[in-house]
């Protein structure tokens, strides 16, 4: 009996070792490495950058073709609502938060069209309608002061308020490994611009500049001429330096960034 049972356990070993179970051991090939597995937060951002591509013209929106595709944008914020961002690294939920706000304004354009208005004669569209976010209900502007508490000013360039004298809407969405790139390109662009961001008018010794610097000059460090001149190329900054300007603010532009 127990050569028989010691033969019977000898050749269950073998069929056991000399075939392994399919479902515990599959190939190389057909099993991708689960650090490369996408994640829910993947596939909500690619269908904003999808619907970005898609509408993004001239630093503004064509919110005609966005209503077509609402029911997109709504399902990318209901991703943006039970998103779990507890364990994010600082970059992630910095591009969590911009995208965030942007989708909101935009859906709260796209609600309205084609009644387009000016965002700032919409009452309580920054101060009094909630938006959830996380998990947490939000205003426009709770949003945006989450994100400026990471500690980058850079994310007044990169919020848009669905108005012209915005900076311009980037055309893609924002990710945690582009957002160095993205946030320095952003910024840039918008002190080049002389119709909304930043002009130096040499021959009577004045610097213009958005109102966002006025509005928010304490996430600039309370001197916002000072974090300007260490963000412009260093001939352009030398040159307002030796002016010595006087600083006044452009007139900010509220009409919509319609682009049909």
């Amino acid at each position: 009996m127990k050569s028989c049972l010691a033969s019977s356990l000898l050749m269950a070993g073998l069929l056991a070792c000399g075939h392994p179970n399919p479902a515990s051991s599959a190939s190389p090939q057909g099993l991708a490495p689960e650090s490369t597995a996408r994640s829910p937060e993947d596939s909500r951002l690619e269908l904003w950058e999808d619907l970005l591509r898609k509408h993004a013209v001239g630093g503004g929106l064509r919110y005609s073709g966005l209503a077509v595709d609402r029911a997109l944008l709504e399902q990318y914020l209901a991703g943006v609502a039970e998103a779990r961002i507890d364990t994010w690294s600082r970059e992630q939920e910095l591009a969590f938060r911009i995208n965030a706000y942007n989708a909101l304004v935009a859906e709260g354009m796209v609600r309205r069209y084609p009644d387009l208005i000016s965002v700032i004669d919409i009452e309580g569209f920054f101060d009094a309608e909630k938006h959830t976010v996380a998990g947490e209900e939000l205003t426009l502007n709770e949003l945006e002061r989450k994100a400026l508490d990471l500690g980058e000013p850079r994310v007044h360039f990169a919020v848009v308020c669905a108005s012209a004298g915005c900076p311009d809407l980037l055309g893609e969405a924002y990710d945690a490994e582009r957002l160095e790139a993205q946030l320095a390109a952003q910024t840039s662009a918008f002190l080049a611009d002389s119709t909304k961001g930043l002009r130096f008018d040499a021959d009577s010794g004045t610097l213009w500049l958005s109102s966002i610097f006025d509005w928010y000059a304490k996430d600039f460090g309370g001197d916002a001429v000072a974090w300007i001149l260490q963000h412009l190329p260093e001939d352009r900054a030398q040159e307002i330096r030796d002016a010595k300007p006087q600083v006044k603010f452009l007139d900010y532009d509220w009409a919509p960034n319609d682009r049909e």
